[in-house]
């Protein structure tokens, strides 16, 4: 494995109209002229060299001077372009690869798709998605890319199709802990105020009885003809009822 600084691409095959694709494009070149400078010992892009955001993200690392490595879904994957432009676009890139994945899929599938994304996530050190925020139309679509990447505790930063930003995610796993942390400490206060209230309410029954026996003394002592009516009554004064 490269010591490289490794970063991968994963977005949609469709980003509409061409004000999105030119978003996506110039965040593309940004973030990889960022992670240029932050890394000077070199960074390396992987893609799966799709149409789309793939093709984007690629065209843009070799415009930097990028290296390219291209992980290609299965045999034959050129036929998931059209004859004309977008293949030979295909092949351009395939052809500026330094290196060049190939996974054991024979045919089309969604096994093959989903394993692109795991593939680009377990061997990468950053994720770029050019996604929308939405769950994957598909199964290994662009949501489940990301899904993964964040159970995995990979950094993605989002370049988002719809609201024309550029954010980073946290990784689920960390804000799962987070709000367990959070309900933990809820539930800890709780049960402390439960425990004080508990002890006051005791504490004010005990009082209350204690008078109540006394005042009944004093009454039936004092020769009081109904003093039945008085006792009956006391529990109610006291005891705010």
């Amino acid at each position: 494995m490269s010591t490289h600084y490794r970063i991968a691409v994963t977005g949609h095959r469709n980003l509409g109209d061409q004000a999105t694709v030119q978003f996506v494009t110039e965040a593309f070149h940004t973030l990889l002229a960022k992670e240029q400078q932050e890394h000077p010992g070199g960074i390396i892009a992987l893609s799966g060299l799709a149409e789309g955001s793939d093709m984007l993200f690629a065209e843009a690392a070799l415009e930097l001077g990028i290296p390219l490595e291209g992980v290609i879904a299965y045999e034959g994957f050129e036929n998931d372009f059209e004859p004309g432009p977008a293949r030979e676009r295909y092949y351009r890139l395939l052809k500026r690869c330094q290196v060049i994945h190939q996974l054991p899929f024979d045919t089309r599938s969604d096994d093959a798709y989903t394993a692109v994304g795991q593939w680009l996530v377990d061997y990468s050190d950053l994720l770029v998605a050019a996604w929308n925020g939405e769950p994957a139309a598909g199964k290994g679509g662009t949501g489940d890319v990301v899904s993964y990447a964040q159970r995995e505790g990979r950094p993605v930063i989002q370049v988002h199709t719809i609201k024309h930003m550029v954010k980073t995610l946290e990784p689920e796993q960390k804000m799962a802990e987070v709000q367990f942390e959070e309900y933990s400490l809820f539930v800890e206060d709780t049960a402390r105020f439960s425990e004080r209230r508990q002890t006051v309410t005791n504490t004010y029954i005990t009082v209350n009885g204690v008078i109540a026996g006394f005042i009944t003394f004093l009454v039936k002592d004092s020769g009081l003809t109904n003093w039945w009516l008085v006792v009956a009554i006391c529990p109610l004064i006291l005891f705010g009822i």
